[in-house]
């Protein structure tokens, strides 16, 4: 087993510079958890990375995405293809760390990640967020985005049917643009980070989301 990873996980923009990205002061958030979420959206960060829609704790990666050792990542974008190779390669090499100990993930993602809610979350909007417990790099690779595959259009309508619409709220889409990943009602602390609010405060109180 190599040594853990570092991301560019993170969906908010990230600076191009080395500094590191400083751990929030502990006065700013509140230990306890958020009951009403706990009760609809569960974290389970070793569940596979790519699920059976019917079955969490079935992976279908190498159904859906072939030998490990032929995934990387292939398109940077705008805003990565600026960073150095070196920095591309150790990012390659992370993410196949993840790939390779898939359903292990758990210390590693807790080592780097807490969850809480913000003392300034008084309307209920926040809920669980996530935290860094140290100081992170710039491109530290936090994790998969793990969740149910949904490859076509009927499957997801038929998990659509059985779990619910709130489970777009957890979707997360391909480059394929076909298939998408969901993290409902199970996913791993990824799925809490800029996952959307819900419209109507009815349906916000039964399942609180993160911003």
């Amino acid at each position: 087993m190599g040594t853990p990873p570092e991301s560019c996980g993170e969906k908010r923009s990230i600076s191009l510079t080395t500094e590191d990205i400083s751990a929030p002061p502990a006065k700013q958030i509140k230990e306890e958890e958020d009951p009403v979420t706990w009760r609809t959206h569960q974290i389970n960060n070793n569940l596979p990375i790519l699920q059976h829609w019917r079955d969490p704790t079935i992976s279908v990666m190498a159904r859906a995405e072939g030998r490990i050792e032929s995934l990387q990542v292939t398109r940077w974008g705008p805003l990565f293809n600026p960073i150095p190779r070196q920095t591309k390669a150790r990012i390659n090499q992370d993410i196949r760390w993840f790939l390779h100990n898939e359903g292990s993930h758990d210390a590693r993602m807790n080592a780097m990640m807490s969850v809480s809610i913000p003392l300034d979350d008084s309307d209920g909007y926040r809920g669980r967020t996530i935290y860094a417990k140290t100081d992170l790099t710039a491109f530290t690779v936090l994790g998969p985005y793990s969740g149910r595959l949904l490859d076509s259009e009927k499957t997801r309508r038929e998990y659509e049917k059985e779990y619910g619409k709130e489970a777009s709220n957890y979707y997360f889409a391909t480059r394929s643009q076909e298939r998408l990943v969901s993290a409902w009602p199970q996913g791993n602390l990824l799925s809490l980070i800029n996952s959307p609010v819900f419209t109507r405060r009815t349906a916000e109180a039964e399942a609180r989301q993160n911003v």
